[in-house]
């Protein structure tokens, strides 16, 4: 899982997501906090978690649980102790809210709180909290 998780990292890095991550690092200092909203298996996390430091703080919102829990058990299994996983969404209020899952089952990356998705194409619904920035960090 750990070497999976790192395998990640590394192809978004230096291959699948470069220019995001150079954008990404250009504003991310020591001791920052930083948000990955819809972090799905944590492509960015690693990176964001050096960038920050002990100093620094990385909260990862991803509201498929089981995506959060695996997110749980590698950061902690990488002694990543500065990030937080939390199994929300982001919105724009506080509460709950509906997310929609393209396929039968299992996880998806294009999971979206935006009911629109290619029409025919299965998808399922799941209520999941939601939350404000603004609220999170009050």
């Amino acid at each position: 899982m750990k070497a999976r998780f790192l395998w990640r990292a590394m192809k978004a890095r230096y291959r699948d997501e470069t220019v995001e991550l150079a954008a990404i690092r250009e504003y991310v200092r020591p001791g920052d906090w930083v948000c990955d909203i819809g972090a799905n298996k944590g492509a960015f996390i690693y990176w964001m978690s050096r960038w920050v430091g002990d100093g620094g703080r990385v909260v990862a919102f991803e509201p498929q649980e089981d995506l959060a829990e695996y997110l749980r058990r590698v950061c902690d299994g990488l002694t990543l102790s500065n990030v937080v996983v939390e199994g929300k969404a982001v919105g724009a209020r506080t509460g709950s809210a509906t997310l929609y899952v393209p396929g039968e089952e299992g996880n998806s990356p294009g999971a979206s709180l935006n009911s629109r998705l290619p029409e025919g194409e299965a998808c399922r619904s799941v209520s999941v909290p939601l939350v404000t920035l603004d609220d999170y960090f009050p």
